[in-house]
């Protein structure tokens, strides 16, 4: 619901795809002619902060983000 709320709220568009990963939040949006693709921090609790502007794809009807954080290398 969070993703809804931020993508809307951003840019004014419809949520086409959504992915989270390790506190980092990307919602790709299609609206007013475009499609964004706009950033967001969550914490621990799920509460979303704006990371930037929402970002300007060049298409249309954009589909498809993931959000791949960097290997920790005490995992290894």
């Amino acid at each position: 619901m969070d993703a809804l709320i931020a993508a809307t709220v951003t840019t004014g568009g419809s949520p086409s795809d959504v992915d989270a990963a390790r506190g980092v939040l990307g919602v790709i949006d299609n609206g007013a002619g475009n499609s964004h693709l706009s950033l967001f921090t969550y914490n621990r609790f799920g509460e979303l902060t704006t990371s930037g502007s929402a970002i300007d794809l060049g298409v249309k009807t954009a589909n498809g983000v993931a959000i791949i954080p960097p290997v920790d290398q005490d995992e290894r």
